[in-house]
């Protein structure tokens, strides 16, 4: 998604991807304004540094793992990187992708992402420590979902073929699954979080191209 909510010094306020701008900016709920947070407003580029001089190049998408995390993490659209925003220390860096656009599994920092579109976390059980690993990537010019855990730092496609895929979430179905909206399918796939199986929440539309048509 392209905001999230969060408690920032106990208060709840939204973190938005301001992509045209290649910015990341916060919003109070409580005190109705807006202001930068990390990124160069207008400057496209990569770089990771303190938030106020790192550089985005198109974000498209942030997650986090609970309201009260002080990470986010940060599709990096035409960097074809995942980034990590720390607002405990204010610094970016980059978790997976090695920038160049492709479909590459294995470790992250070699990894390759083709416009990472969308990001979904698992949530933690109640009451671990250390759970808050996996990440879910849908990659929008692959038609791919891909999985990136934090914990070993190591990405795997989990299913192929989805048509520009840019929206998803998580969902605590058969053990976990990531419903998945694909733009130009025109549908809803589900994928198992585990991989190995995929279906339609919303069939594709018949006069939609497929994967191997674009």
């Amino acid at each position: 998604m392209g905001a999230v909510v969060l408690n920032v010094n106990r208060t709840e306020c939204l973190v938005i991807c301001d992509a045209g701008n290649h910015a990341i900016r916060l919003y109070s709920i409580e005190g109705a304004t807006v202001v930068l947070i990390a990124g160069v407003p207008e400057h496209a580029g990569w770089l990771d540094a303190a938030a106020l001089d790192s550089m985005f190049n198109h974000p498209s998408a942030l997650a986090v793992f609970n309201i009260n995390s002080s990470t986010v993490l940060i599709a990096d659209g035409y960097n074809h990187r995942i980034r990590r925003l720390d607002l405990s220390t204010m610094t970016v860096d980059t978790v997976a992708g090695s920038g160049s656009p492709g479909a590459l599994d294995g470790p992250a920092a070699q990894a390759q992402f083709y416009y990472p579109s969308a990001l979904a976390t698992q949530p933690a059980p109640a009451g671990s420590v250390g759970g808050e690993n996996m990440v879910y990537v849908s990659d929008f010019y692959s038609g791919n979902v891909r999985l990136l855990n934090l914990a070993t730092a190591q990405v795997t496609t989990l299913a192929t073929g989805r048509v520009y895929p840019y929206g998803m979430a998580w969902l605590p179905l058969a053990g976990g699954t990531l419903a998945v909206a694909d733009h130009l399918g025109h549908s809803i796939g589900l994928v198992a979080a585990a991989g190995g199986s995929a279906s339609y929440l919303v069939p594709p539309d018949p006069d939609a191209p497929a994967a191997d048509e674009l």
